[in-house]
């Protein structure tokens, strides 16, 4: 049986900070070209999501998955209809994914909320599919401040941030990210750049409430905002649990169930944010 490897779909998370989360499990699946794998994460606070889908036994020149999905709110449906490009969901590259892909996108008629139930339904090939997801709560950082001035490194190329923060029980993993960065040039201009240099490490916290961040530093003063993700245990019981083959059984709750059709339904709910200078 081939390798696959699966990535956080869809927001900032998936999101830069998804995209370094990569995991490699054996399809548990029979190898059917037919079979549709599945991963899609609600964001609490955005009115949108993203579904990715992959035919994880088929060429890469082949078809790509037809899905009809709907996702269920509170007094409201859904549909996921709209494809963009696969970048959307996924920043993977085709290495990556063994398999023709579709992104699908729906917009939602309010923002996803913490707290709250979600399903979804939806029919691929080889049958129907149904899934639900309960959004955690907000994880609450309780350290640094709102903004906290830190010096440059006296040496190397790292600046270390302490974060202390309080999670709830249906949070499985806490990642920390960096929503949005600048640099600080010799005239005081800030000047807007891509996340991806000023990388976290470790990007995916223990969990325990504190955790030592090492931020990235590029010889310039710098301003970034800091939050934490705070991830439902679907998709962490996912990551956990596909590492290995075979799968227990009963399988752990994925949140998605189907015939022919295996994957994950999660959720994330970010923290506030925190401003983090360095000058």
């Amino acid at each position: 049986m081939r390798e696959r490897a699966l990535v956080l779909p869809g927001s900032v998370l998936l999101l830069s900070a998804a995209c370094d989360g990569l995991i490699r499990p054996p399809d548990p699946l029979e190898t059917d070209p037919d079979v549709v794998t599945v991963a899609i994460m609600l964001i609490a606070g955005e009115s949108s999501a993203r579904m990715l889908a992959v035919h994880p036994h088929r060429a890469l020149t082949d078809s790509p998955p037809v899905v009809d999905a709907v996702l269920q709110g509170s007094g409201w449906t859904a549909a996921l209809s709209e494809t963009l490009p696969v970048e959307s969901c996924t920043a993977a590259t085709a290495e990556k994914w063994p398999g023709p892909a579709s992104c699908f996108h729906a917009a939602l008629p309010e923002a996803i909320r913490p707290g709250t139930t979600y399903g979804i339904e939806g029919t691929a090939l080889l049958g129907a599919f149904t899934g639900s997801v309960v959004v955690p709560g907000t994880p609450v950082l309780l350290e640094p401040d709102d903004t906290v001035t830190l010096p440059p490194p006296s040496q190397g190329r790292r600046v270390e941030v302490v974060v202390r923060y309080v999670i709830d029980p249906e949070v499985g993993t806490v990642r920390a990210e960096i929503p949005s960065a600048f640099e600080i040039s010799d005239d005081g201009a800030e000047v807007r750049v891509d996340t991806g240099p000023f990388d976290l490490i470790p990007s995916t916290l223990n969990g325990a409430g504190t955790d030592t961040l090492s931020l990235r530093y590029r010889d310039r003063p710098m301003r970034v905002s800091l939050r934490l993700l705070g991830i439902g245990w679907n998709y962490t019981n996912f990551v956990k649990y596909t590492s290995s083959f075979p799968l227990p059984q009963p399988w752990p709750g994925f949140g998605i169930a189907g015939e022919g059709v295996y994957g994950y339904f999660a959720a994330a709910t970010p923290s506030r944010a925190v401003e983090i200078r360095v000058r």
